[in-house]
């Protein structure tokens, strides 16, 4: 679930757990940081209005230096990925 959608503890929890890590258990990217991951390109590029979180936008910039995060979830359109037309939408 993208972070807008977790209660707000949830979201500060995430945040505190960032706190002093680069991810979210410790110096190295592991399976914890894939799910929430997953959904931050869609979260940062929506225009919503966000609590600051600042580790995790740091996390987040961290995760889009990683050539695979851009070139599997960094994509333009979640259309494009499962392969609808834009004509279907």
């Amino acid at each position: 679930m993208a972070l807008q959608a977790m209660p707000k503890l949830g979201r500060r929890h995430v945040d505190h757990q960032l706190d002093g890590n680069s991810f979210m258990l410790g110096d190295r990217l592991s399976l914890a940081d894939i799910p929430i991951g997953t959904h931050l390109y869609r979260y940062f590029n929506l225009s919503l209005p966000r609590s600051p979180l600042s580790n995790v936008e740091h996390w987040y910039e961290r995760l889009q230096s990683r050539s695979a995060y851009r070139e599997h979830v960094c994509v333009l359109s979640v259309n494009s990925r499962v392969g609808l037309s834009s004509d279907l939408i």
